[in-house]
Protein backbone atom coordinates (compact mmCIF):
# COMPACT_ATOMS: atom_id res chain seq x y z
CA UNK A 1 0.00 0.00 0.00
CA UNK A 2 1.41 3.36 -0.98
CA UNK A 3 2.17 6.05 1.51
CA UNK A 4 -0.61 8.24 0.04
CA UNK A 5 -3.18 5.44 0.43
CA UNK A 6 -2.15 4.85 4.07
CA UNK A 7 -2.40 8.57 4.80
CA UNK A 8 -5.81 8.80 3.15
CA UNK A 9 -7.08 5.70 5.00
CA UNK A 10 -5.84 7.05 8.33
CA UNK A 11 -7.39 10.46 7.64
CA UNK A 12 -10.77 8.98 6.69
CA UNK A 13 -10.79 6.75 9.77
CA UNK A 14 -9.84 9.71 12.00
CA UNK A 15 -12.62 11.84 10.51
CA UNK A 16 -15.16 9.05 10.99
CA UNK A 17 -14.23 8.59 14.65
CA UNK A 18 -14.19 12.34 15.26
CA UNK A 19 -17.63 12.78 13.72
CA UNK A 20 -19.05 9.93 15.83
CA UNK A 21 -17.61 11.40 19.01
CA UNK A 22 -18.79 14.92 18.27
CA UNK A 23 -22.29 13.98 17.06
CA UNK A 24 -24.99 14.54 19.65
CA UNK A 25 -26.29 11.31 21.13
CA UNK A 26 -29.87 10.51 20.25
CA UNK A 27 -31.36 9.34 23.52
CA UNK A 28 -34.81 7.91 23.90
CA UNK A 29 -37.07 10.04 26.07
CA UNK A 30 -37.67 8.52 29.49
CA UNK A 31 -41.17 7.08 29.91
CA UNK A 32 -42.08 9.73 32.50
CA UNK A 33 -41.39 12.49 29.97
CA UNK A 34 -44.14 11.24 27.66
CA UNK A 35 -47.26 12.79 29.16
CA UNK A 36 -50.64 11.24 28.35
CA UNK A 37 -53.80 13.30 27.95
CA UNK A 38 -55.65 10.88 30.25
CA UNK A 39 -55.98 11.70 33.93
CA UNK A 40 -55.30 9.25 36.77
CA UNK A 41 -58.89 8.00 37.09
CA UNK A 42 -59.24 7.63 33.30
CA UNK A 43 -55.99 5.63 33.22
CA UNK A 44 -57.36 3.15 35.77
CA UNK A 45 -60.80 2.92 34.17
CA UNK A 46 -59.32 2.50 30.65
CA UNK A 47 -57.22 -0.40 31.92
CA UNK A 48 -60.20 -2.02 33.64
CA UNK A 49 -63.37 -1.22 31.74
CA UNK A 50 -66.76 -0.41 33.22
CA UNK A 51 -66.63 0.10 37.02
CA UNK A 52 -68.11 -2.83 39.00
CA UNK A 53 -67.98 -5.07 35.91
CA UNK A 54 -65.93 -7.73 37.70
CA UNK A 55 -63.52 -10.13 36.01
CA UNK A 56 -60.63 -12.40 36.98
CA UNK A 57 -57.86 -10.36 35.35
CA UNK A 58 -55.49 -9.65 38.21
CA UNK A 59 -53.44 -7.17 36.17
CA UNK A 60 -56.03 -4.39 35.91
CA UNK A 61 -57.62 -2.06 38.49
CA UNK A 62 -61.28 -3.08 38.86
CA UNK A 63 -61.06 -3.24 42.66
CA UNK A 64 -59.10 0.02 42.98
CA UNK A 65 -61.59 1.86 40.75
CA UNK A 66 -64.55 0.42 42.68
CA UNK A 67 -62.94 1.38 46.00
CA UNK A 68 -62.31 4.95 44.78
CA UNK A 69 -65.96 5.28 43.74
CA UNK A 70 -67.42 3.55 46.82
CA UNK A 71 -65.47 5.80 49.20
CA UNK A 72 -65.82 8.99 47.16
CA UNK A 73 -62.05 9.43 47.11
CA UNK A 74 -62.09 9.65 43.31
CA UNK A 75 -63.14 13.29 43.91
CA UNK A 76 -59.62 14.25 45.05
CA UNK A 77 -58.42 13.80 41.48
CA UNK A 78 -59.59 17.24 40.40
CA UNK A 79 -56.66 18.21 38.20
CA UNK A 80 -54.19 18.66 41.06
CA UNK A 81 -50.93 16.80 40.43
CA UNK A 82 -50.60 13.58 42.41
CA UNK A 83 -48.47 10.48 42.28
CA UNK A 84 -50.37 7.25 42.86
CA UNK A 85 -48.92 3.89 43.84
CA UNK A 86 -51.70 1.80 42.28
CA UNK A 87 -52.11 -1.79 43.46
CA UNK A 88 -53.46 -4.04 40.72
CA UNK A 89 -56.27 -6.50 41.35
CA UNK A 90 -53.80 -9.30 42.14
CA UNK A 91 -52.54 -7.22 45.08
CA UNK A 92 -56.10 -7.20 46.46
CA UNK A 93 -56.46 -10.96 45.82
CA UNK A 94 -53.24 -11.52 47.80
CA UNK A 95 -54.43 -9.29 50.65
CA UNK A 96 -57.81 -11.00 50.95
CA UNK A 97 -56.96 -14.59 49.97
CA UNK A 98 -59.51 -14.46 47.15
CA UNK A 99 -59.18 -15.06 43.42
CA UNK A 100 -61.68 -12.71 41.81
CA UNK A 101 -62.67 -9.06 41.87
CA UNK A 102 -66.10 -9.35 43.48
CA UNK A 103 -64.91 -11.49 46.41
CA UNK A 104 -61.80 -9.34 46.93
CA UNK A 105 -63.81 -6.10 46.94
CA UNK A 106 -66.37 -7.52 49.37
CA UNK A 107 -63.59 -8.85 51.62
CA UNK A 108 -61.74 -5.52 51.70
CA UNK A 109 -64.91 -3.56 52.56
CA UNK A 110 -65.88 -6.16 55.18
CA UNK A 111 -62.38 -6.16 56.69
CA UNK A 112 -61.79 -2.39 56.77
CA UNK A 113 -65.25 -0.78 56.34
CA UNK A 114 -65.64 2.13 53.91
CA UNK A 115 -63.72 4.64 56.07
CA UNK A 116 -60.85 2.18 56.49
CA UNK A 117 -60.73 1.61 52.73
CA UNK A 118 -60.58 5.39 52.19
CA UNK A 119 -57.65 5.60 54.65
CA UNK A 120 -55.81 2.84 52.84
CA UNK A 121 -56.40 4.57 49.50
CA UNK A 122 -54.98 7.84 50.89
CA UNK A 123 -51.85 5.87 51.85
CA UNK A 124 -51.27 5.21 48.13
CA UNK A 125 -51.23 8.88 47.04
CA UNK A 126 -48.67 11.65 47.47
CA UNK A 127 -48.79 15.25 46.26
CA UNK A 128 -46.90 16.29 43.15
CA UNK A 129 -45.46 14.39 40.22
CA UNK A 130 -42.79 11.93 41.36
CA UNK A 131 -41.04 9.79 38.79
CA UNK A 132 -39.42 6.53 39.84
CA UNK A 133 -36.01 8.16 40.25
CA UNK A 134 -37.50 10.66 42.71
CA UNK A 135 -39.18 7.86 44.67
CA UNK A 136 -36.17 5.56 44.82
CA UNK A 137 -33.80 8.35 45.88
CA UNK A 138 -36.02 9.91 48.55
CA UNK A 139 -35.35 9.08 52.19
CA UNK A 140 -39.11 9.00 52.62
CA UNK A 141 -42.24 10.08 50.77
CA UNK A 142 -45.13 11.60 52.72
CA UNK A 143 -48.51 10.26 51.68
CA UNK A 144 -51.88 12.04 51.78
CA UNK A 145 -52.87 10.31 55.01
CA UNK A 146 -49.82 11.81 56.79
CA UNK A 147 -47.85 8.54 56.98
CA UNK A 148 -44.81 7.95 54.84
CA UNK A 149 -43.19 5.26 52.72
CA UNK A 150 -39.57 4.70 51.76
CA UNK A 151 -37.72 2.74 49.12
CA UNK A 152 -35.21 0.13 50.20
CA UNK A 153 -33.63 -2.91 48.50
CA UNK A 154 -35.94 -2.63 45.49
CA UNK A 155 -39.15 -2.45 47.55
CA UNK A 156 -41.52 0.23 48.77
CA UNK A 157 -41.53 -0.11 52.53
CA UNK A 158 -44.80 0.88 54.19
CA UNK A 159 -45.77 0.75 57.85
CA UNK A 160 -47.27 -2.74 57.64
CA UNK A 161 -46.36 -3.99 54.16
CA UNK A 162 -43.79 -4.03 51.36
CA UNK A 163 -44.52 -3.65 47.66
CA UNK A 164 -42.61 -4.21 44.47
CA UNK A 165 -42.87 -1.87 41.49
CA UNK A 166 -44.47 -3.61 38.49
CA UNK A 167 -44.81 -0.76 35.97
CA UNK A 168 -43.35 2.66 36.67
CA UNK A 169 -43.51 6.19 35.37
CA UNK A 170 -46.95 6.29 33.75
CA UNK A 171 -47.12 10.08 33.23
CA UNK A 172 -50.65 11.42 33.03
CA UNK A 173 -52.33 14.80 32.68
CA UNK A 174 -52.68 15.16 36.46
CA UNK A 175 -49.73 13.22 37.79
CA UNK A 176 -47.90 9.92 37.75
CA UNK A 177 -48.92 6.31 38.37
CA UNK A 178 -46.59 3.54 39.52
CA UNK A 179 -48.23 0.10 39.54
CA UNK A 180 -47.39 -2.00 42.60
CA UNK A 181 -47.93 -5.63 43.57
CA UNK A 182 -49.14 -5.16 47.15
CA UNK A 183 -51.78 -3.09 48.89
CA UNK A 184 -49.91 -0.71 51.20
CA UNK A 185 -51.20 -0.76 54.77
CA UNK A 186 -50.71 2.30 56.99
Amino acid sequence: MSRLTKTLSTSVASLAIASLLSAPAIAKKPKWAEKSDANIVEFAVEASGVPFDWDTNGEDFDILVAALIATGTDAIFDGTDYTVFAPNDQAFYNLTGTDNDADAFDAVVSLLDVEGVAAVLAYHVTEGVRNSRSVTRAKQVEMLDGNSIRFENGLIIANQSEAGLIDIDNRLADGMVHIIDTVLLP
